[in-house]
């Protein structure tokens, strides 16, 4: 027999699937009554509380988010008009009209602000170690996660800092964006469809008002408490959904524009294919990629290791990013310095079949380059990969000739 209920508290409690008998933590790995493997059991135990907590934690955003609005809606609109005017003269080269007053909130999946032609789905701050410290939208909570993941990859192999990202959403079948700034080990993104000035201006005044909360929290984020990270949540939410009611009451004049490249050519570093996660082929081309963590004496087994680490770091991007948000990448770019950037290029082929490129320089010419690989790659990518990695011998001999140019013309 169990312990009694009544010395214990119900949700750690444990009961073996096999004859009943009940448990509380910490929980040993077989029954002691009929020795049944526990494993199974705790693990899904664990991920019900988790769930739990998780469900709950969006509990209390949400009723932030009400009061927020509420608070929001009280708001003259003298108020709002003298924001505007401030914010429009704080961002250099912008100059914007207003347009009919209207309040958001982040009720919705996303914040329209030209129906079908500029919109928000996500603001999301996050520390570099994985605490988040805002996300305006659970749906999209991944990009948290994701772009610590890519900050890692930008500072490390590529050596720059986090930039954007270009993906393709199978919700709207349009090309979405994606900016990221970094400012003392905290990332701010923005996701959706929207001119890039306009978004950096977002990211700054996100920072302006974040890092104020941090410095009167007085500790380091790491150890900062759940009630600690909770008000701070609670507080920028507040200052969020002043940012938008700004931004979607402003309205810019000029087009939106492409990144700017002091570079006519792009130099490739790698190229990878895989098909669906796994990899296929894997070529680093050159040794300007910084790749860290692969000490053996032995060059030509250290190269095929750095080959495997980047083609696992890059497939996960890919993979994991289509499963938690339907979108697929198409470009990732990292700044080097001022118009000098680095991009992960992801291009998708048939038959579940895509490969990967990390280049320098000129982004559109690392694009145009799938016109002359899409023919090389035609043959190996017929069908489904089936574990026989000897069919693609040839391609592999044929794309070493290809990359031997190394740079190509915008």
């Amino acid at each position: 027999m169990g312990l009694p209920l009544m010395f214990n508290k119900s949700d750690e409690q444990l009961f073996c699937p096999n004859c009943g008998y009940s448990m509380i933590k910490p929980y040993p790995r077989l029954c002691p009554k009929c020795k049944c493997a526990l494993e199974a059991v705790i693990a899904d135990q664990e991920q019900k509380k988790k769930e739990e907590e998780r469900e709950a934690f969006w509990d209390l955003e949400a009723k932030a988010s009400k009061t927020a609005l509420e608070k929001s809606a009280s708001l003259a609109p003298q108020e709002f008009k003298k924001s505007t005017d401030s914010a429009a003269g704080k961002v250099k080269g912008v100059r914007v009209k207003k347009k009919e007053s209207k309040i958001v909130n982040f009720d919705s999946p996303m914040i329209e602000v030209v129906p079908g032609l500029e919109y928000i789905k996500l603001l999301g701050v996050v520390e570099e170690n994985r605490v988040t410290l805002f996300c305006s939208n659970p749906q999209y909570e991944y990009f948290l996660e994701l772009s610590c993941n890519l900050s890692v990859i930008a500072t490390s192999i590529l050596s720059g800092e986090l930039d954007r990202m270009a993906l393709f959403s199978e919700e709207t079948k349009r090309e979405e964006k994606c900016l990221f700034l970094g400012n003392d080990h905290v990332i701010y993104l923005i996701y959706g469809v929207f001119p890039d000035r306009k978004g950096l201006w977002v990211l700054n005044r996100m920072r302006n008002e974040m890092i104020p909360m941090l410095k009167a929290a007085g500790k380091k984020i790491p150890d900062l408490s759940k009630l600690e990270l909770h008000n701070i949540r609670t507080k920028f939410l507040n200052a969020a959904i002043g940012i938008m009611n700004e931004y979607v009451n402003l309205k810019e004049v000029f087009s939106d524009k492409p990144i700017e490249s002091i570079d006519q050519t792009v130099r490739v570093d790698y190229f990878g294919l895989s098909f669906q996660s796994i990899g296929v082929l894997s070529k680093i081309i050159g040794d300007e990629l910084n790749i860290q963590g692969v000490e053996v004496d032995d060059p030509s087994l250290k190269k095929d290791l750095q080959e495997s680490l980047v083609t696992a770091k890059l497939e996960a991007i890919a993979a994991n990013t289509f499963a938690n948000t339907k979108a697929t990448p198409k470009w990732i770019g990292v700044k080097l310095s001022f118009e000098a950037f680095r991009f992960i290029i992801f291009e998708a082929l048939p038959n579940a079949y895509f490969y990967q490129i990390l280049a320098e320089g000129n982004l559109e010419a690392g694009i145009k380059l799938r016109d002359q690989l899409r023919p090389m790659l035609e043959e190996c990518t017929q069908e489904p990969f089936r574990g026989d990695l000897n069919r693609f011998h040839p391609v592999s001999k044929a794309l070493d000739e290809f990359f031997t140019q190394r740079v190509f013309e915008a």
